[in-house]
């Protein structure tokens, strides 16, 4: 565990710890790594959720799925991020799928552990950041929601492009999605999300490259 600790400074749930302090509330939360292959889904709706994940490797994708089977991405989980806290805290089967978008290694933790360290020495910072993650969360759920209610699809692409280029505080920069992801998150249509991006870079507002955008 002692190689992770650098990746783990990155996880809002270690945010404000030293090296020492981590390895401290590691050991004392014994959590457990898992492998996941390309595709393979570490939960499916319906799951009762009894551990937090963090991305140690690789990449995760939320996934909701309707009757019909169409997917759609609602968020997009990297190295260093952590998921599921919500359901496991709520005790509420989950509604959302989550698959590996590519090989993948995530640390689990059993809730119940989380819970008992918060008595810790650390415990305050722990519950600290514990709330600040839901409280970023709801943040980014209220953001993609502003995006979706856009009346086109063009401007749902443009308010998500510029709300990238404010989060990197630069207009040029790369989206974490391919073409049929982006589509997903954007609830839309791979061929028709293809021919708007298409008329926005003749149009002269957004230039791209593959997962390379620049807005204008």
């Amino acid at each position: 565990m002692k190689k992770n600790i650098q990746l783990l400074k990155k996880c809002k749930l270690f945010e404000g710890l030293t090296d020492e302090q981590i390895q401290t509330v590691i050991e004392y939360l014994s959590p457990k790594l898992k492998d996941y292959a390309k595709g393979e889904f570490l939960f499916t709706a319906g799951t009762q959720l009894k551990s937090i994940g963090i991305v140690i490797r690789g990449n995760v994708q939320i996934i909701k799925e309707d009757i019909s089977g169409n997917s759609l991405i609602l968020a997009n989980i990297q190295p260093g991020d952590m998921f599921g806290e919500g359901f496991v805290y709520s005790g509420e089967a989950v509604t959302v799928s989550a698959q590996a978008a590519q090989s993948t290694t995530v640390m689990l933790i059993s809730g119940n552990s989380i819970t008992s360290a918060c008595a810790s020495p650390y415990g305050g910072i722990l519950t600290a950041n514990l709330l600040s993650t839901f409280a970023r969360k709801n943040i980014f759920l209220t953001v993609r929601i502003e995006h979706l209610t856009k009346r086109t699809l063009a401007d749902k692409i443009m308010s998500y492009l510029n709300d990238c280029a404010l989060k990197t505080q630069s207009n040029t920069f790369k989206i974490p999605f391919n073409r049929q992801e982006m589509a997903d998150y954007l609830a839309a249509d791979r061929s028709a999300l293809s021919s708007v991006l298409s008329k926005l870079k003749k149009d002269g507002y957004i230039d791209f490259q593959k997962n390379k955008f620049t807005v204008k």
